[in-house]
């Protein structure tokens, strides 16, 4: 099995909104990283809005696609996949604690440089796209 396939997208982005990092897994149509993560929290608000809870939304189902939200103590990472595999969210939740570990300090100062992070690719292809299988 190919766990590779069923994965479309990753993101990582700030509190704020902010896409840090966005990596397609699969050629389609793009909407715009900064979108899509202000998006998610613009969500993430709303509903600790109207629930009155500070806990954050872990996962988002259709039909034929899932949103997988990990969330870090700086960084939060949303994987669109057609699979909800707990292997995805281990993997995610690796990757955040990599990248909070090794970009601390430039995630503590960001002031919108993105590109600061272009390493973070090397970090993805370790944990999602070794050889077109999840690296355990």
């Amino acid at each position: 099995m190919n766990l590779y396939d069923n994965i479309h997208h990753l993101y990582l982005f700030m509190p704020n909104g902010v896409c840090i990092y966005h990596h397609p897994f699969k050629i389609n149509p793009e909407i715009e990283p900064q979108l899509v993560s202000g998006g998610f929290t613009g969500i993430f608000s709303l509903i600790q809005l109207f629930t009155s809870s500070q806990s954050r939304i872990k996962i988002v189902e259709q039909e034929e696609m899932t949103i997988l939200f990990e969330h870090g103590e700086i960084v939060s990472a949303a994987l669109i996949t057609e699979k909800n595999l707990g292997l995805y969210r281990s993997q995610l939740k690796k990757l955040i604690q990599v990248i909070e570990d090794d970009f601390r300090e430039e995630l503590q100062l960001f002031k919108g440089n993105i590109t600061q992070f272009r390493k973070i690719r090397d970090y993805i292809e370790k944990f999602f796209e070794i050889n077109g299988n999840i690296k355990l």
